[in-house]
This record gives structure tokens, sequence and C-alpha cells, in this order.
């Protein structure tokens, strides 16, 4: 459901200025590996006590939507907190999902008002029937395929078959790298010394992401969109730069420097170590 808070002639939590201050939403999605299930935690806080009276006596609850357009998974969870607690097996969702907190009527309400409202409406009541929306609290879609990736996970090695260079390829849901065979042998045996982690990764895992972060533009989106490593530096980019996409070069090198958490200083820390 994608509500318009103009179809509503009542003030609603979230939208416009019709209020002294809306509550805080903090949310947090994890995957649990041993029930296969993602966990989804929302709180409010902040929010006004004529609002936690309504949720305590249950004239009010708190909602999440959740539409998933890819396998079509559609569900509403609902508490009468300020906290709302759920989980999803990850097999039914995919991709994008869109996700709508809200805040609904489940009595019918006359003469609501609410000292949270600004000091233009602290004299009007409103008449709320059920299912009204009171608060839309946070919309967003999430690319769930995305969130919590580390660089392990969508990048991978392998042999190369068809001569002695390195390659990468995109193709895929991970990014390849592609080593000769000589190499891939070699790799087997330095892969277990702890203290060579961070020389690989400098010499293996940066040439591969620095070439994909110079392919994370918008104008990729149509050939890329569907690829997990795509989606996933789209995430590290929103959380570390703010915005999904790298605006210059400069901003992949510390886009690169965030995502492998600065590894030329480990790099040389490790180098150090061998020289004594």
């Amino acid at each position: 459901m994608k509500v318009n808070h103009y179809l509503y002639p009542h003030p609603v939590l979230g939208i416009g200025d019709d209020f002294i201050k809306n509550p805080i939403v903090s949310r947090d999605i994890s995957y649990d590996e041993n029930s296969q299930k993602i966990l989804f935690n929302y709180l409010l806080t902040d929010l006004s006590d004529d609002y936690r009276s309504l949720l305590k006596s249950e004239k009010i609850a708190l909602i999440c939507e959740i539409n998933c357009s890819y396998t079509l998974y559609r569900k509403v969870f609902s508490s009468f907190e300020t906290k709302l607690v759920f989980e999803i097996p990850d097999q039914d969702l995919k991709n994008k999902v869109d996700l709508q907190l809200m805040l609904i009527a489940t009595k019918d309400l006359g003469n609501f008002t609410s000292a949270n409202f600004s000091s233009d409406l602290q004299e009007q009541t409103f008449q709320i029937e059920i299912g009204d929306l009171l608060g839309l609290l946070d919309s967003t879609t999430l690319d769930i395929d995305a969130v919590g990736l580390i660089v392990s996970d969508f990048v991978k090695i392998s042999e190369n078959a068809l001569d002695d260079h390195v390659r990468y390829e995109f193709d895929q849901n991970s990014l390849i790298v592609k080593l000769p065979k000589a190499q891939i042998e070699k790799l087997q045996v330095l892969k277990n010394n702890p203290s060579l982690e961070n020389i690989l990764i400098s010499t293996l895992i940066s040439p591969a992401l620095i070439t994909a972060l110079h392919n994370l533009k918008e104008d990729n989106e149509d050939s890329f969109q569907e690829r997990a490593w795509f989606r996933a530096l789209k995430e590290k980019s929103e959380a570390i730069l703010g915005t999904a996409y790298p605006n210059d070069p400069s901003d992949i090198a510390l886009l690169l420097d965030g995502i492998l958490q600065k590894p030329n200083g480990r790099l040389f820390a490790d180098l150090e170590k061998i020289k004594r």
C-alpha cells in the first residue's frame, strides 16, 4: 500500500509541519545464518505520551508493511508497543524490498487531538476512523541481498584457463578475479599465512574493487542492477559517501579505503613485521 497524506483530513506524524516534533525511528536489520531468517527490529523514541497511551490501550497499532516485487511477498506485521520485531525467511525476499512503518487507528477515535500538535492545531479535534493513517514513520526501499555483505561475499578468486594474465569478470553475481593456474597453486600455499593476508588483499582484491568501482555509475544500472556485487557496492557507497555512486575519481579512493578498512596502512604494518 502506498499512502498519500493528502487523502487524510487530519495531521499525520512524519509528514509536514503539523507537529512540534516527530518521533525518532531506529531500524536494524540482521541475518541469522542458523535459522536462515532476516530479522527486522524497529524502535520509536520521542513518541508523545498521548500516542503511547493509545498504543497501550490498543486503539492504534504500530505496523510495518513489507512488499517484495521479485517474490511477490507481501505481509503486514503489527505491535501495540513502541517497538516492532519480526523475522522473515530469506527465501521470501529477493532484490528490492519496500518497507513502510506506520501508525494505524484500530478503533474509531472521536475528537482526536494531541499535545504534540503544532500551536495552530491545539484547539482543533479530528474524527479518526478505524484504519486511518496516523503516522508515516519510515518508508524505504532496501536491497535485501546487499545488506551486510562483506567483501569476501562478493569477490571470488578462480583459475584463468585461457592465458597467463590476471583477468576480472563482472557479469556474474560475484566479482571474479581469474588467476593463471601457476598463481592459483601458489595462492593455495600462501593464503594460510595470516601475515600475508593484507599483502594479498592489496595485490589481488584492491585492483578488482578499483575496476568495479569505476563501473559503479548510474549509467550502468541497466547492465548490472541484477548483480549482487553492484548492489552491494551501492550500499557501501551510501554508507561511506552518503550517495549511491561516487561523484568523482577521488571518491573512489575514499570508498576503497572504507570498504577494505585502510588496506595500505595494514599492508605497511605487515611489511614492517616481515622486515624485522
